[in-house]
Order: C-alpha cells, then sequence, then structure tokens
C-alpha cells in the first residue's frame, strides 16, 4: 500500500469515527429510538468497522504480509458495510441478501485477524504458532459461514465455533509473548573483560596479575561492557 493510499485511509477512518459518532450521540440522546435511530446506528457501526479492518489490512499490505490478501479484506470491508448500510434503509428482507451480506462480513473479520497476527512476526521456532493461527482463524470463518448458510443441529455447529474461537484467541495472545521472549533473546550478552590497565576507583596503574584488584586502594572490581 502506498503512502498516498494509506493517509486516505487514516483519513476516511478519522472522518467516519466523528460522522458515527454524532449519528449514534443522536440516535441514542434525542428523542424516542425509533426505527430511524436504529437505522443511523446500523450504519455507524458498519462504517466505524469497515474502516477498522480495512486499516488492519492495509497495515499487513503495506508491510508486504500475505500477498494479495489484504486486498480482499479492504474489499470485502467495503463491500459488506455498504450493504449493511443498503440494506437497513432499504429494509431488504430477503434472507439470501443478508446471508450474503454476513459471508462478506466474515470475509473482512478473519482477513483483519489474520494481518494482525502477521504483522506480530516471529522467528523461525515460534513459526507454528502463526500458521496454527491460520488455520483456526480459517477453520472458524468457516463454520460461522456454515453456520449462515445451513440448516444444520446449531448445537453442535456452536460447540465447535466456541472451541475454535478459544483455540484462535491462545493463539492470538501467544504472538506478541513469544514475540517478546525471541526479542529478550536475541539482546547480546554481556562480555566480561578479564584484564585492566588501571583502577576505576583511584586511578593508579594494576599490578600483572591482579586485574580484578587495585593494590593502592584494595579495591575489587571487574569490567563489563555490552557487546
Amino acid at each position: 500500500m502506498t503512502q498516498p493510499l494509506t493517509r486516505r485511509v487514516l483519513q476516511l477512518l478519522l472522518v467516519s469515527v466523528a460522522v458515527s459518532a454524532a449519528m449514534g450521540v443522536y440516535a441514542l440522546l434525542l428523542g424516542e429510538f425509533r426505527e430511524t435511530q436504529g437505522k443511523l446506528l446500523a450504519t455507524t457501526v458498519s462504517i466505524s468497522g469497515a474502516s477498522t479492518f480495512g486499516l488492519v489490512s492495509g497495515i499487513a499490505l503495506e508491510r508486504g504480509r500475505l500477498g494479495l490478501v489484504p486486498w480482499l479484506g479492504i474489499a470485502a470491508s467495503a463491500v459488506g458495510a455498504t450493504l449493511i448500510v443498503i440494506g437497513a434503509w432499504a429494509e431488504v428482507d430477503t434472507s439470501g441478501y443478508w446471508r450474503s451480506t454476513g459471508t462478506i462480513v466474515v470475509v473482512a473479520v478473519a482477513v483483519a485477524h489474520a494481518s494482525i497476527v502477521t504483522v506480530g512476526g516471529l522467528s523461525p521456532r515460534f513459526r507454528w504458532v502463526v500458521i496454527a493461527a491460520y488455520a483456526l482463524n480459517a477453520a472458524l470463518a468457516l463454520l460461522v459461514i456454515g453456520a449462515i448458510w445451513g440448516d444444520s443441529d446449531a448445537g453442535g455447529i456452536a460447540r465447535w465455533m466456541g472451541t475454535m474461537g478459544i483455540l484462535l484467541t491462545a493463539a492470538t495472545i501467544a504472538v506478541p509473548v513469544l514475540r517478546r521472549i525471541d526479542r529478550r533473546a536475541s539482546l547480546p550478552s554481556p562480555t566480561v573483560v578479564e584484564t585492566a590497565a588501571h583502577c576505576p576507583r583511584c586511578g593508579s596503574a594494576l599490578a600483572d596479575g591482579a586485574a580484578d584488584r587495585c593494590l593502592s586502594c584494595g579495591a575489587h572490581f571487574r569490567v563489563v561492557f555490552d557487546a
């Protein structure tokens, strides 16, 4: 993603948040909560969510992660929000319309989550955690989409979605923790210097074979520096 495009996404996010906040305040505080206020809230949530998911996908795109997948997330975020707004104000009651909209929204959320995970980055020894997070993300998205379109046992699907959600949450939390462990492990170890020319306390020259103590002032020491 180029810098101008990134700036435009950020500007859109700020404007949408400001407009959405104003619309939300109006819908909740001014007058009774009626059908129009509900539509305003739906518009507010849709625009804010699409801007957030699109921005997260854009970060992965800007860093060259996941190939073309972030573009799919950005497109799904924009299309999903547009369909929700149109459906809310036009009062669409077609099942296929809302199922399609829900599917697109699920794709947007899944890509945004994958973008968050990939931006964290891990060393090769922990790479399997990121791969597991991708797999769990895809599995959960497929289960949700299956629940949207299918008429199978809702209880069974809900249990599987809950299981996948718990595992995905654990993997997502593990990524920044392991990244911090990686960073700490990569710090250079301090190197101990066993010889020194002068005493750091009094400045006297050190005798040969007494590099850890000063015969003049009696100080004991060691010199440590970061490599």
